[in-house]
Protein backbone atom coordinates (compact mmCIF):
# COMPACT_ATOMS: atom_id res chain seq x y z
CA UNK A 1 0.00 0.00 0.00
CA UNK A 2 3.07 2.16 0.84
CA UNK A 3 4.39 1.76 -2.66
CA UNK A 4 0.72 2.45 -4.49
CA UNK A 5 0.79 5.70 -1.65
CA UNK A 6 3.95 6.68 -3.54
CA UNK A 7 3.40 6.01 -6.77
CA UNK A 8 -0.21 8.02 -6.98
CA UNK A 9 1.47 10.64 -4.80
CA UNK A 10 4.44 11.07 -7.83
CA UNK A 11 2.09 10.82 -10.65
CA UNK A 12 -0.51 13.38 -8.89
CA UNK A 13 2.09 16.09 -8.84
CA UNK A 14 3.81 15.14 -12.42
CA UNK A 15 0.17 16.26 -13.52
CA UNK A 16 -0.05 19.28 -11.09
CA UNK A 17 2.90 20.34 -12.70
CA UNK A 18 1.87 19.64 -16.25
CA UNK A 19 -1.24 22.02 -15.53
CA UNK A 20 0.45 24.52 -14.15
CA UNK A 21 2.73 24.55 -17.07
CA UNK A 22 -0.24 24.39 -18.98
CA UNK A 23 -1.50 27.47 -17.38
CA UNK A 24 1.62 29.46 -18.17
CA UNK A 25 1.50 28.56 -21.28
CA UNK A 26 -2.36 29.98 -21.93
CA UNK A 27 -1.28 32.99 -20.17
CA UNK A 28 1.36 34.08 -22.50
CA UNK A 29 -0.27 34.07 -25.22
CA UNK A 30 -1.30 36.81 -27.30
CA UNK A 31 -4.42 38.63 -26.16
CA UNK A 32 -5.51 38.33 -29.55
CA UNK A 33 -5.71 34.61 -30.11
CA UNK A 34 -7.94 35.06 -26.45
CA UNK A 35 -12.09 34.78 -26.65
CA UNK A 36 -12.18 38.13 -25.40
CA UNK A 37 -11.07 39.50 -29.00
CA UNK A 38 -15.37 39.77 -29.20
CA UNK A 39 -14.89 42.58 -27.24
CA UNK A 40 -12.77 44.46 -29.12
CA UNK A 41 -11.29 47.67 -28.30
CA UNK A 42 -12.25 49.27 -31.27
CA UNK A 43 -15.95 47.96 -30.87
CA UNK A 44 -15.93 49.29 -27.51
CA UNK A 45 -14.66 52.52 -28.80
CA UNK A 46 -17.25 53.00 -31.07
CA UNK A 47 -20.68 52.21 -29.53
CA UNK A 48 -19.16 55.05 -27.26
CA UNK A 49 -18.91 57.39 -29.86
CA UNK A 50 -22.06 57.45 -31.18
CA UNK A 51 -22.54 60.43 -33.99
CA UNK A 52 -25.79 61.86 -35.83
CA UNK A 53 -26.93 64.55 -38.51
CA UNK A 54 -28.38 67.61 -36.85
CA UNK A 55 -28.01 70.92 -38.36
CA UNK A 56 -27.77 73.60 -35.70
CA UNK A 57 -28.88 76.81 -37.55
CA UNK A 58 -27.36 79.85 -35.55
CA UNK A 59 -28.91 83.53 -35.49
CA UNK A 60 -28.74 86.53 -33.97
CA UNK A 61 -31.02 89.30 -35.65
CA UNK A 62 -34.04 89.02 -38.24
CA UNK A 63 -35.13 92.20 -38.99
CA UNK A 64 -34.73 95.08 -41.49
CA UNK A 65 -31.30 96.28 -40.50
CA UNK A 66 -32.77 100.70 -40.98
CA UNK A 67 -28.91 101.48 -39.72
CA UNK A 68 -26.57 100.05 -42.44
CA UNK A 69 -23.48 102.40 -41.01
CA UNK A 70 -23.83 99.22 -37.45
CA UNK A 71 -22.03 97.02 -39.90
CA UNK A 72 -21.85 94.58 -36.94
CA UNK A 73 -25.44 94.63 -36.72
CA UNK A 74 -25.78 94.08 -40.25
CA UNK A 75 -23.15 91.23 -40.62
CA UNK A 76 -24.98 89.48 -37.80
CA UNK A 77 -28.91 89.98 -39.85
CA UNK A 78 -31.33 87.87 -41.68
CA UNK A 79 -33.60 89.54 -43.41
CA UNK A 80 -37.48 88.56 -42.25
CA UNK A 81 -38.25 86.82 -45.42
CA UNK A 82 -35.42 84.73 -46.02
CA UNK A 83 -35.73 83.77 -42.35
CA UNK A 84 -39.08 82.33 -43.48
CA UNK A 85 -38.50 80.74 -46.39
CA UNK A 86 -35.51 78.79 -44.72
CA UNK A 87 -37.96 78.11 -42.07
CA UNK A 88 -40.59 77.28 -44.92
CA UNK A 89 -38.12 75.21 -46.28
CA UNK A 90 -37.09 72.74 -43.84
CA UNK A 91 -41.21 72.26 -42.47
CA UNK A 92 -42.03 71.19 -46.43
CA UNK A 93 -38.62 69.01 -46.36
CA UNK A 94 -40.00 67.11 -43.62
CA UNK A 95 -37.77 68.18 -40.39
CA UNK A 96 -38.75 67.82 -37.21
CA UNK A 97 -37.44 71.11 -35.04
CA UNK A 98 -36.19 70.21 -31.45
CA UNK A 99 -34.83 71.41 -28.27
CA UNK A 100 -31.41 71.48 -26.38
CA UNK A 101 -33.30 69.69 -24.14
CA UNK A 102 -34.66 66.60 -26.21
CA UNK A 103 -30.63 66.22 -27.96
CA UNK A 104 -30.71 62.28 -26.02
CA UNK A 105 -33.94 61.49 -27.01
CA UNK A 106 -32.79 62.63 -30.80
CA UNK A 107 -29.74 60.18 -30.31
CA UNK A 108 -31.96 57.25 -29.65
CA UNK A 109 -33.73 57.64 -32.31
CA UNK A 110 -33.21 55.16 -34.79
CA UNK A 111 -35.68 56.07 -37.29
CA UNK A 112 -35.61 58.26 -40.68
CA UNK A 113 -36.67 60.95 -39.42
CA UNK A 114 -34.71 64.32 -39.88
CA UNK A 115 -34.51 66.78 -37.65
CA UNK A 116 -33.23 70.44 -36.91
CA UNK A 117 -32.18 72.70 -34.12
CA UNK A 118 -32.74 76.47 -34.46
CA UNK A 119 -31.00 78.71 -32.13
CA UNK A 120 -30.70 82.48 -31.48
CA UNK A 121 -27.86 84.32 -29.68
CA UNK A 122 -27.76 87.33 -27.04
CA UNK A 123 -31.65 87.59 -26.59
CA UNK A 124 -31.96 90.41 -28.64
CA UNK A 125 -35.21 92.76 -28.56
CA UNK A 126 -36.33 91.84 -32.46
CA UNK A 127 -36.62 88.28 -31.58
CA UNK A 128 -39.64 89.59 -29.67
CA UNK A 129 -40.85 92.16 -31.78
CA UNK A 130 -40.18 90.89 -35.33
CA UNK A 131 -39.10 87.40 -34.84
CA UNK A 132 -41.78 85.45 -32.69
CA UNK A 133 -45.05 85.92 -34.41
CA UNK A 134 -43.97 83.96 -37.07
CA UNK A 135 -42.22 81.43 -34.65
CA UNK A 136 -45.95 81.27 -32.94
CA UNK A 137 -47.95 81.01 -36.04
CA UNK A 138 -45.72 78.07 -37.29
CA UNK A 139 -45.32 76.44 -34.38
CA UNK A 140 -41.91 76.01 -34.08
CA UNK A 141 -38.88 74.91 -31.46
CA UNK A 142 -36.43 77.23 -31.32
CA UNK A 143 -34.21 78.06 -28.18
CA UNK A 144 -32.62 81.56 -27.57
CA UNK A 145 -29.70 81.98 -25.43
CA UNK A 146 -29.91 85.03 -22.83
CA UNK A 147 -27.52 87.60 -21.17
CA UNK A 148 -29.10 88.03 -18.12
CA UNK A 149 -27.28 91.37 -16.92
CA UNK A 150 -28.82 92.64 -19.95
CA UNK A 151 -32.22 91.99 -20.08
CA UNK A 152 -34.50 95.38 -19.92
CA UNK A 153 -31.07 96.94 -21.66
CA UNK A 154 -31.54 98.93 -24.94
CA UNK A 155 -31.54 96.76 -27.63
CA UNK A 156 -32.44 93.62 -25.21
CA UNK A 157 -35.37 91.72 -24.21
CA UNK A 158 -37.06 92.50 -21.16
CA UNK A 159 -37.44 90.38 -18.47
CA UNK A 160 -41.57 90.57 -19.46
CA UNK A 161 -41.37 89.68 -22.47
CA UNK A 162 -39.17 86.52 -21.77
CA UNK A 163 -42.23 85.56 -19.21
CA UNK A 164 -44.98 86.38 -22.56
CA UNK A 165 -42.80 83.95 -24.47
CA UNK A 166 -42.87 81.46 -22.09
CA UNK A 167 -46.01 81.21 -22.07
CA UNK A 168 -46.65 79.86 -25.33
CA UNK A 169 -44.01 76.85 -24.15
CA UNK A 170 -41.99 77.17 -27.71
CA UNK A 171 -38.95 79.04 -26.75
CA UNK A 172 -36.56 76.86 -24.65
CA UNK A 173 -33.96 79.62 -22.91
CA UNK A 174 -30.36 78.94 -22.24
CA UNK A 175 -28.00 80.51 -20.72
CA UNK A 176 -25.20 83.19 -22.58
CA UNK A 177 -23.04 84.22 -19.24
CA UNK A 178 -23.88 87.16 -17.25
CA UNK A 179 -22.36 89.82 -19.34
CA UNK A 180 -20.83 87.80 -22.40
CA UNK A 181 -17.67 87.81 -21.81
CA UNK A 182 -14.25 86.48 -23.88
CA UNK A 183 -14.72 83.27 -21.80
CA UNK A 184 -11.20 82.26 -22.92
CA UNK A 185 -9.41 85.47 -21.99
CA UNK A 186 -10.69 86.26 -18.88
CA UNK A 187 -9.85 84.41 -15.03
CA UNK A 188 -10.87 81.17 -14.55
CA UNK A 189 -12.88 82.32 -11.58
CA UNK A 190 -14.71 84.89 -13.74
CA UNK A 191 -15.35 82.45 -15.98
CA UNK A 192 -16.78 80.37 -13.84
CA UNK A 193 -18.55 82.62 -12.19
CA UNK A 194 -20.10 83.54 -15.34
CA UNK A 195 -21.05 80.34 -16.58
CA UNK A 196 -22.44 79.15 -12.91
CA UNK A 197 -24.05 82.10 -11.69
CA UNK A 198 -26.59 83.28 -15.06
CA UNK A 199 -27.80 79.62 -14.65
CA UNK A 200 -28.66 80.59 -10.99
CA UNK A 201 -30.20 83.62 -11.86
CA UNK A 202 -31.77 82.40 -14.75
CA UNK A 203 -33.59 79.40 -12.89
CA UNK A 204 -34.70 82.04 -10.40
CA UNK A 205 -36.06 85.06 -12.16
CA UNK A 206 -37.85 82.45 -14.61
CA UNK A 207 -38.56 79.67 -12.62
CA UNK A 208 -37.69 77.69 -15.53
CA UNK A 209 -34.69 74.72 -15.86
CA UNK A 210 -31.51 76.09 -17.94
CA UNK A 211 -30.53 73.06 -19.65
CA UNK A 212 -28.51 74.43 -22.57
CA UNK A 213 -25.34 77.18 -22.49
CA UNK A 214 -24.02 79.13 -25.25
CA UNK A 215 -20.42 79.85 -25.46
CA UNK A 216 -20.18 83.63 -25.73
CA UNK A 217 -18.61 84.53 -29.57
CA UNK A 218 -19.07 80.69 -29.64
CA UNK A 219 -14.77 80.80 -28.49
CA UNK A 220 -14.18 78.29 -25.81
CA UNK A 221 -11.12 76.20 -24.47
CA UNK A 222 -11.15 72.38 -22.97
CA UNK A 223 -10.88 74.29 -19.36
CA UNK A 224 -13.75 75.52 -19.46
CA UNK A 225 -15.89 72.21 -19.90
CA UNK A 226 -15.88 71.38 -16.46
CA UNK A 227 -17.39 74.77 -15.49
CA UNK A 228 -20.52 73.89 -17.34
CA UNK A 229 -20.40 70.28 -16.02
CA UNK A 230 -20.74 71.52 -12.22
CA UNK A 231 -23.13 74.28 -13.55
CA UNK A 232 -25.66 71.30 -14.21
CA UNK A 233 -25.81 72.50 -18.13
CA UNK A 234 -25.88 69.04 -20.39
CA UNK A 235 -25.24 70.48 -23.68
CA UNK A 236 -23.25 73.74 -24.70
CA UNK A 237 -23.14 75.26 -28.38
CA UNK A 238 -20.00 77.13 -30.14
CA UNK A 239 -19.55 78.48 -33.59
CA UNK A 240 -17.33 75.92 -34.84
CA UNK A 241 -18.48 75.10 -38.23
CA UNK A 242 -20.99 71.53 -38.95
CA UNK A 243 -23.73 69.39 -38.32
CA UNK A 244 -22.21 66.58 -36.99
CA UNK A 245 -23.06 65.81 -33.81
CA UNK A 246 -21.53 63.84 -30.96
CA UNK A 247 -22.98 62.11 -28.06
CA UNK A 248 -19.39 62.41 -26.62
CA UNK A 249 -19.29 65.93 -27.27
CA UNK A 250 -22.88 67.65 -26.16
CA UNK A 251 -20.41 70.86 -24.84
CA UNK A 252 -18.94 71.37 -27.94
CA UNK A 253 -22.04 71.41 -30.35
CA UNK A 254 -21.17 72.63 -33.80
CA UNK A 255 -24.07 75.14 -35.66
CA UNK A 256 -24.82 76.04 -39.04
CA UNK A 257 -24.72 79.35 -40.75
CA UNK A 258 -27.67 79.49 -43.08
CA UNK A 259 -27.01 82.78 -44.79
CA UNK A 260 -29.64 83.76 -47.37
CA UNK A 261 -29.89 80.07 -48.44
CA UNK A 262 -33.52 79.20 -49.23
CA UNK A 263 -35.37 75.89 -50.90
CA UNK A 264 -33.18 73.44 -52.03
CA UNK A 265 -29.91 75.26 -52.07
CA UNK A 266 -30.56 75.06 -48.59
CA UNK A 267 -31.10 71.76 -48.54
CA UNK A 268 -28.39 70.79 -50.64
CA UNK A 269 -25.60 72.72 -47.92
CA UNK A 270 -27.32 71.30 -45.21
CA UNK A 271 -26.54 67.53 -47.18
CA UNK A 272 -23.29 67.57 -48.54
CA UNK A 273 -21.86 68.78 -45.09
CA UNK A 274 -20.20 66.19 -43.28
CA UNK A 275 -18.25 68.01 -40.36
Amino acid sequence: MASISKKSIIILATLSLLLIGLAALFLKRDPKDSFVRNVSPEVVSASKLQTKKLPVFVYHYVEINQDKKDTTRDSLNINPYVFEQQMLTLQKAGYKFIWPSELDQFMEDTSDQKYVMITFDDGYATFYNQTYHFIKKNNLKVVNYLIYNKLGYLNYMTKDQVRDILKDGLVEFGSHTLDHPDLVYISRDEARRQIIDSKTLLEKEFGIKINSFCYPYGYYVPELIPFVEEAGYTNATTTKEGTILNRDRFFEIKRFRPGYLTGQDLLDKINKDSN
